[in-house]
């Protein structure tokens, strides 16, 4: 039987190796008000062959095909002109950030990600002096593929494809000469392109202290392994909603790669990419066996590149909307401390929403119209309305109290991120039915009625008639400007 002090030795011995945990916090995030100042502009020819123009940021901007809106970025390609097959080839974008990574988690929130016929898209990091610092792919497939494809790229690297829902598509060999890369084909539901799209829209307008994502990507990166997960927005985990992500609650993930692979010696120095090409050697070469229009007596790169060239309608799907992607690294911190930015992430005022819906509608002309007036949803948490009477709200009613109580409590306590997330939920619901509110008086002057889904929703209007928008926290110019009927 141990003795007393000998018992205590070990206590003591437990407590200096798991006194600390690790979590992961919030290194860079790259939103709305900042997106297109923390990526350059690549402008060289495409190292895949593509039949593309990179623009810069001044032709992007002219052209319409970046837009900055309140809670989302538009990336988009040119769907408005038709091009001689001579030409350099279709104006689009690739984005590659300004800062480095060597592991990280990466979480990607999106609402739509470009389809169309001969289109290559692609949201990837990569190394310097490819491939030998190593690359990974996290969404990427072509023409009107419907399953997602995650990949890397590395030397003397190759993956066994265990633990992980996606079906193993290539592992022995990492950089093949074929440049197919080791990967996984994702079998979550609308994982991609078209069936990706249409689960993207809606976001819930019910007030809440979270912030409500749409889809949701997410890749951590670390000495022993790279995984992704796809969350579709109904199945977005609690600790991301909260902006305190911990895999261990993401489940099985959709890709794992680990094997033989020396994923430190392979993997340094990323930049994260955002890019859309066409044709070129992946989407080019398999487009003879895709459903797109073909071009008789012209191989499969032919029939691509004149369908790119000549039906600029085909491509005005090709866009990314991105409500924000954020970069975590792994610290440890002391349990008796306070867990640093739990609520950091609540939502902004929500005032304006730019959906998919709208942006798909405004080029549904072929291109020939910008998603610069786009249509505008109003949630309920905007609304303003006439303050209650003194005796009506209890003082402690403010919902800011309730959050510094509860980051007290976590303190003190050993509930994981998840618990955390359910009890905020909790709190705020009971917080809500308690709270008295005096239903508005509409006048001719100061509401009108809209609806979300099948409930009537109050909005706000300027007394003046005229909502005047807001500005574009990148183009420095307004971007939406509405007329409201009054009476």
């Amino acid at each position: 039987m141990l003795s007393h002090s000998l018992l205590q030795l070990l206590i003591l011995f437990y407590l200096s190796i798991f006194s600390a945990r690790a979590i992961y916090l919030l290194e860079d995030e790259y939103t709305p008000s900042n997106f297109f100042s923390k990526f350059d502009f690549f402008t060289e020819p495409d190292p895949t062959g593509g039949w593309v123009q990179f623009v810069d940021e001044s032709t992007a901007v002219y052209q319409k095909l970046i837009r900055t809106y309140y809670s989302n970025v538009y990336i988009g390609v040119d769907s408005v002109n038709v091009y001689p097959i001579g030409a350099p080839g279709r104006p689009s974008i690739r984005l590659q950030s300004k800062t480095s990574y060597t592991h990280g988690l990466f979480i990607l929130d999106l609402e739509h990600m470009p389809v169309g016929c001969g289109a290559w898209p692609a949201w990837w990091t990569l190394g310097p002096n490819w491939p030998n610092n190593g690359e990974i792919d996290i969404i990427e497939r072509v023409n009107l593929m419907t399953q997602n494809g995650v990949a890397l790229h590395a030397n003397n690297c190759s993956i066994t494809g265990n633990d992980q829902t996606g079906t193993l598509s290539h592992s022995d060999y990492c950089h093949s000469p074929s440049n197919i890369g080791c990967g996984s084909l994702l079998t979550e539901q609308s994982n991609y392109g078209a069936g990706f799209n249409a689960n993207g829209g809606g976001l819930d307008p019910t007030p809440t202290i979270l912030p409500k994502p749409t889809l949701i990507y997410a890749m951590e990166w670390t000495s022993t392994s790279i995984l992704v997960w796809f969350f579709p927005r109904q199945n977005i985990p609690p600790s991301i909603a909260i902006g305190r992500p911990d895999p261990s609650q993401f489940g099985t993930p959709s890709a794992t790669f680990q094997g033989a692979c020396d994923i430190d010696s392979l993997f340094s120095n990323h930049s994260v990419v955002f890019d859309t090409t066409f044709c070129g050697s992946y989407a080019g070469s398999v487009y003879a066996s895709s459903s797109c229009p073909q071009t008789t007596g012209k191989d499969s790169m032919g029939s691509c590149v004149d369908y790119v060239a000549n039906h600029p309608e085909g491509l005005a799907e090709a866009y990314w909307l991105i409500g924000s992607m954020r970069v975590y690294q792994q610290a440890f911190v002391d349990p008796e401390l306070p867990l640093p930015g739990l609520v950091s992430q609540a939502p902004p005022p929500q005032s304006k929403l730019t959906s998919a819906a709208s942006i798909s509608a405004s080029l549904a002309d072929g291109g020939t119209s910008s998603p610069s007036t786009p249509t505008v949803l109003e949630p309920e948490v905007a609304v303003e309305r006439p303050s209650p009477v003194a005796a009506e709200v209890p003082a402690a009613a403010p919902r800011q109290p309730v959050v510094v109580e509860t980051e007290m409590a976590i303190a003190a306590s050993s509930l994981t991120v998840y618990e955390v997330s359910i009890a905020i939920a909790a709190t705020t619901t009971a917080l809500e039915s308690e709270m008295p509110v005096a239903a508005p008086t509409p006048t001719s002057e100061s509401y009108w009625e809209s609806s979300y889904g099948d409930e009537p929703i109050d909005v706000y209007a300027e007394p003046d008639g005229v909502y005047e928008g807001w500005e574009d926290s990148h183009l420095d110019m307004p971007l939406v400007e509405n007329s409201w009927c009054s009476g």
